[in-house]
């Protein structure tokens, strides 16, 4: 009898489904993507197939029949697949057989099912799951194109008359299901266009506004000349070895780092501000322009981790949706499944919670989509299988200047003859650069420390926001503290050990309302009213139903401004166990001092750490404060009971030199990050000796 097309389709997976000869096939020719593949679709084909045969109350009963059926390998003869259409009737036969425990009818008969209906609908159902899988470009594509080979070859030899009725029915089935599929599929991923065109759109500004990044590979390997060192030379060469500067680093923009690493993970880590997420973006527009020239490229989601409450599903979607595209969770993960989706994980650093963590690891096991993810070091990213880890580099003066060329035009010339060493060592970071920018257009002089530009940067959008007149009076006088609230309120978490970036908007009302409670009457519409206005001058965003601040910088420094007004009424044991004790408070407390200007608060908060917390963080808090907070951290360091420990260094040619080693190293090492001038005199007198003196 004459094989229809269905039947041909139906006997191949079979085929490849089949026995240990078959399975060999599979793997060598399809690999295991195309055996998860048919494994779906065989499974897959049950319930529809199922629900279209059987009566509706026996429907659950005949589907779990089925699928207990279909756990046994299909292992047929060889010889069977003459007559391939055969071989599901035969997988069905023991379905059909009757059974005296059925009342001498079979089980299907028993559920009201007939076999041959039943074999016409799961060959039905297996074609088209064939059929959607090449036209979407999955791996069974090779497997439709061999087919459709053997068919073309089939239909050259069985040119008689006698099959001309069998060959039109052949290309009217197949015609239809691919009409059906067209439709089916054409809805579904009829929004890609849609979403890549608001992509370009939204992201437009960055094709000329972007300033190209340097990065290096985080990891170095080096060549080392074959070359047999004294123990004492290895030991020197290591010591000099940790004072070289990194290696020369590569300049790559988006574009470039797409091409070289389209199929690898990347990791970008740099500190705050360094311009990761720009860099994110900038991919971003960088693919969708290539999407829209080639619909085979990935589609590139970047999806702000700082909003991962749910599942990573639902957030994607979340972001599509932002771009006006309604997509469904199928849609996802059938994308991720076929690898059409480039994820960009913005803020790895930024994940909320340990829980976070976990959905996103499982995420990535799950689907293991190539990812470009950034975070503040290469810990964060290390849920990233595989992935090749650069460090974005500070702006270079260079590329400091063209950033303010593109922003203060004529005008940049001036900027850099009038930046003080301070404001210019700020400028290489981006976000900073970008606040100068802004203060220097609006005031025509720079700050010269971080706090003070953050505070400066504050009180120019305060103005902007005192000169609407839809504010009212009481927003204006309450809007920096309400700013303050929320920021402690974010960055305290409910006293979790991570701060939240995010915070429920009903959430952020009821926290401002009870600090105003007492202050003011009719609290709650005030702080309503406080923060409609902060979001429509953009002091705040809103996403998914949650306010966050538009860079962690700026939490860190309302959380700081209000601490600095609570500070006073809080005792040293409170202090030490709430904030100095929690990592998460630290670069809040360096911001603290930096903007705080009275040397009694500096003080207290460099004692408190040196002599209750820890020195490394005494040290860094004086770093950032005056001159009386630096003395008093060096004064700490230098008090440390170190005995002077060198190592003597001797080389082949009979010379030596002692070099500091062990605690008393760590000892100078913690000088030097006060980076004071005060505490010259104490690493000077540490390779003052007998034998060695610098001068």
């Amino acid at each position: 009898m004459p094989l229809d097309f269905s039947n041909a389709l139906l006997g191949a997976l079979v085929q490849w489904l089949g026995g240990p000869a078959g399975r060999r096939i599979r793997h060598l020719t399809l690999g295991p993507p195309a055996c998860h593949a048919l494994s779906k679709i065989i499974t897959n084909a049950a319930d529809p197939a199922v629900r279209q045969v059987t009566p509706p109350q026996n429907v659950d009963s005949m589907l779990a029949g089925l699928r207990e059926h279909l756990a046994y390998r299909l292992d047929v003869d060889p010889a069977a697949m003459s007559d391939p259409g055969a071989v599901v009737r035969a997988w069905l036969a023991p379905l059909t057989t009757e059974s005296e425990l059925l009342s001498g009818t079979s089980y299907l008969g028993a559920h009201g099912v007939d076999g041959d209906a039943l074999a016409r609908a799961l060959e039905q159902q297996i074609t088209l799951g064939v059929l959607a899988d090449a036209m979407n470009g999955g791996p069974l594509a090779p497997l439709a194109q061999e087919l459709a080979a053997a068919e073309r070859e089939r239909r050259a030899v069985e040119r008689d008359e006698g099959f001309a009725a069998v060959l039109a029915s052949i290309r009217d089935r197949t015609e239809a299901a691919l009409a059906i599929l067209q439709q089916s599929l054409k809805e579904p991923y009829s929004w890609v266009d849609d979403y890549v065109r608001s992509l370009r759109s939204n992201l437009e500004s960055w094709r000329t506004g972007f300033i190209s990044l340097r990065i290096r590979t985080a990891e170095r390997v080096r060549e080392e000349k074959q070359t047999v060192l004294l123990p004492d030379e290895q030991v020197l060469l290591q010591a000099f070895r940790s004072l070289e500067p990194p290696s020369r680093p590569v300049t790559l923009d988006a574009l470039a780092l797409l091409s070289d690493r389209q199929r690898g993970n990347i990791a970008l880590v740099g500190g705050p501000g360094a311009g990761k997420s720009t860099l994110l973006d900038r991919i971003a527009l960088a693919l969708a322009d290539r999407c829209a020239e080639d619909s085979v490229q990935p589609l590139p989601v970047v999806v702000p981790l700082r909003h991962l409450d749910g599942s990573v599903l639902d957030l994607i979607r979340d972001v599509f949706l932002r771009y006006g595209c309604r997509v469904s969770d199928a849609d996802v993960r059938e994308l991720l499944a076929g690898r059409r989706l480039l994820v960009l994980l913005d803020g790895m650093n930024e994940l909320s919670s340990a829980r976070s963590r976990a959905t996103l690891s499982a995420f990535l096991d799950t689907y293991r989509p190539p990812v470009i993810a950034t975070g503040r070091d290469p810990l964060d990213c290390a849920l990233i299988r595989d992935a090749a880890v650069f460090m974005v580099l500070p702006l270079d003066r260079s590329r400091a200047k063209s950033f303010t060329a593109a922003r203060l035009g004529d005008g940049s010339a001036a900027f850099w003859k009038g930046a003080s060493a301070e404001a210019a060592s700020l400028s290489s970071v981006p976000l900073m650069l970008m606040m100068l920018c802004t203060i220097y257009r609006e005031r025509g002089e720079l700050p010269t420390r971080l706090g003070s530009t953050l505070r400066w940067f504050d009180q120019i959008y305060a103005g902007r926001l005192k000169m609407d007149a839809r504010v009212d009076d009481d927003v204006r006088l309450w809007w920096s503290r309400v700013l303050g609230v929320l920021a402690h309120e974010m960055t305290a978490n409910d006293g979790s050990l991570e701060p939240s970036l995010t915070i429920d908007k009903e959430q952020a009302v009821e926290a401002a309302a009870r600090y105003l409670f007492g202050r003011v009457p009719g609290a709650s519409g005030l702080a309503m009213r406080t923060l409609d206005a902060l979001q429509r001058h953009h002091f705040l965003a809103q996403a998914t139903g949650r306010l966050q601040f538009a860079h962690q910088v700026l939490q860190d420094y309302y959380a700081a401004e209000h601490l600095l007004r609570i500070l006073p009424g809080l005792d040293d044991k409170t202090v030490c166990a709430t904030y100095l004790n929690l990592l998460k408070w630290t670069e809040c407390l360096i911001t603290l001092i930096g903007i705080s200007g009275d040397p009694a608060i500096e003080s207290r908060l460099v004692r408190l750490a040196c002599t209750k917390v820890d020195i490394m963080l005494g040290v860094k808090l004086g770093a950032a404060g005056g001159d009386q907070a630096q003395r008093l951290a060096i004064g700490f360091v230098a008090g440390l009971p170190v005995k002077r420990d060198v190592a003597r260094l001797s080389f082949t040619d009979g010379s030596w030199l002692d070099w500091p080693s062990g605690a008393y190293e760590k000892k100078l090492e913690l000088l030097s990050l006060t980076r004071s001038i005060h505490a010259v005199p104490h690493l000077m007198s540490a390779f003052d000796s007998d034998e060695v003196r610098l001068l």
